[in-house]
């Protein structure tokens, strides 16, 4: 067995690079399902993180040091608060109506919460249209 599949088999990266395909049913969203990846703007803040370090030291900037763990701290807390609003949610594809081409088609997600913790912070966009309000006005999960 090469070295390579061993990894892959060790680390269970199989997974990720694969993927597992289709689910049927309702899927519900654990630990191992919720990835936080940085995006452009995030790797933008990281840069300009890692700046305010090697400036800091360079010059011994008590206040820059203070700046740039300030910085990376809330940028800690913002990504665990992400991931504590999408475990233990359960996402299901709704009924949707047909529709010809070449016209918009409009898809119900229905996600319901399933460890106890309200989500009272969770906003759902999509496409073009902006944000998606559930029909019935409920803001629990919108």
């Amino acid at each position: 067995m090469r070295l390579a599949e061993r990894l892959v088999r060790t680390l269970k990266l199989e997974r990720f690079l694969v993927g597992e395909g289709p689910q049927p049913g309702p899927v519900e969203l654990h630990r191992r399902r919720v990835y936080i990846l940085p995006s452009r703007t995030g790797l933008g803040f990281a840069l300009l993180l890692a700046l305010l370090l090697l400036g800091s030291t360079n010059y011994g900037n008590s206040l820059g040091f203070m700046l740039t763990f300030l910085l990376f701290g809330m940028a800690w807390a913002a990504m665990h608060h992400t991931y504590r609003n999408l475990v233990r949610l359960r996402v299901q594809a709704g009924p949707a109506a047909p529709v010809f081409a070449g016209t918009p088609a409009h898809f119900v997600i229905d996600l319901e919460e399933t460890g106890g913790t309200p989500r009272r912070a969770l906003r759902v966009l999509g496409g073009k249209q902006g944000r998606i309000d559930h029909p019935s006005g409920d803001r629990g999960c919108t």
